[in-house]
């Protein structure tokens, strides 16, 4: 009996065991999961702090970004200047200069500049598409056609615009200062001067020059053209055929004179029509301006007179009266227009260029016969001429 009652003892002793240790292990388990769970708590908790005090800071930084609008003088006391458009492009220049040289290519102080100017911008002139397309292989580039290429802000402004309309008016207005655009020949190679209509309509008169990139020289060339004279004034003249042109004269067409520069510019119409007087210019291309050649044609006769007897007369005049060889100096005629006292000749200008390009001395005025006869000296002051006005032009003009 007594064996029983310890072997009962020890057997519940035994149980009482086993329990405390599965509360203790039951009890160690929910202690650990429930540290695991104030941890990602504390994790949760660290990361949102985190993230707020990023937010925090960028905000800070924005304002303080947004403040940023003026720009640091040196000395520190002066007063601060605001920031500029240009000081915003100089800082986002810097910007891209470092991009490309990440990629390992370097670009010019200017030409970042001009990539930031043209950011977010439709590029207008010929240089900034060049500036755009500069890093674009040839074999990648595209040309746009018309149909599917957005009209530039220049172009969305011309769409306004009313039909031009043509109006007449006279051809020497300026008195012989009608000349070629020489920058315009240098970039297409090819230029067309103002057009001299006659005052009855009949005749148009332009002159062509060319410019030969490998001799460095231009050429040139006076043409005139027969008008039809069935239709009205201004449409004969917008429906000029180019193939319908005459030649009068060629200058420099066949030699090979590296770095001269020849044009040819029509001056006006005599009082009837039948005489054309024109100008050749010859200059160099370091130099400047050498001689100003002066020529009539006439219609009637279909000959082309070149006169040379004005130089000659205003050379001998320096040299005989005024003891001064003008040979030793650089001079030149500057041809004004038709005389309005005497139809048969032309006014012109001489002057004397001084070596360090100052201010022209003045020759005096000539009255030149267009048939290259006499020669007069009208006055040695630059003094007021009457010039006739014969032919017109034809001026294109968007405003009524």
């Amino acid at each position: 009996m007594f064996k029983k009652k310890i072997i009962f003892i020890i057997t519940l002793f035994f149980i009482l065991q086993l329990n405390v240790q599965a509360i203790t292990v039951n009890t160690n388990k929910l202690f650990i999961e429930k540290i695991n769970e104030l941890k990602d708590i504390s994790k949760e908790q660290n990361i949102n702090q985190n993230e707020n005090e990023n937010e925090i800071k960028n905000d800070k930084t924005s304002i303080k970004k947004e403040k940023k609008k003026y720009k640091r003088c040196i000395p520190f006391f002066w007063k601060k200047r605001e920031l500029t458009e240009r000081d915003n492009f100089r800082a986002r220049s810097r910007e891209i200069r470092k991009e490309y040289k990440e990629k390992g290519k370097i670009i010019t102080r200017s030409e970042a500049f001009k990539l930031a100017q043209l950011e977010n911008k439709q590029p207008i002139t010929t240089e900034d598409y060049l500036v755009l397309s500069k890093d674009i292989p040839s074999s990648e580039k595209q040309i746009i056609s018309k149909e599917n290429r957005e009209k530039t802000k220049i172009e969305e402004k011309i769409i306004n615009l009313p039909e031009p309309r043509y109006e007449f008016e006279k051809y020497n207005e300026a008195f012989g200062k009608v000349e070629v655009d020489l920058v315009q020949l240098k970039i297409n190679k090819q230029v067309r001067s103002k057009p001299l209509i006659s005052s009855d309509y009949t005749r148009l008169i332009y002159s062509k020059v060319y410019y030969y990139d490998t001799l460095d020289q231009s050429a040139s060339e006076i043409f005139y053209v027969d008008l039809d004279t069935s239709l009205p004034a201004k449409e004969r003249i917008l429906k000029t055929i180019e193939p319908n042109e005459v030649s009068i004269y060629k200058s420099n067409m066949q030699n090979a004179i590296t770095q001269l520069l020849f044009t040819l510019t029509p001056i006006d119409f005599n009082y009837d029509n039948s005489k054309l007087l024109f100008k050749e210019k010859i200059a160099h291309e370091k130099e400047g301006l050498w001689q100003t050649n002066l020529f009539v044609y006439d219609f009637n006769k279909n000959k082309v007179t070149k006169l040379t007897a004005c130089r000659e007369a205003i050379k001998y005049f320096w040299l005989k009266y005024k003891n001064l060889e003008l040979d030793n100096y650089r001079y030149d005629i500057y041809p004004i227009g038709w005389d309005g006292n005497d139809d048969s000749r032309i006014i012109v200008f001489a002057y004397l260029y001084s070596r360090d390009k100052t201010a022209p001395f003045f020759l005096g005025i000539w009255s030149v016969d267009c048939e290259n006869k006499l020669t007069r000296l009208v006055s040695l002051n630059p003094v007021e001429q009457n010039i006739k006005l014969n032919g017109f032009t034809l001026k294109k003009m968007y405003y009524y």
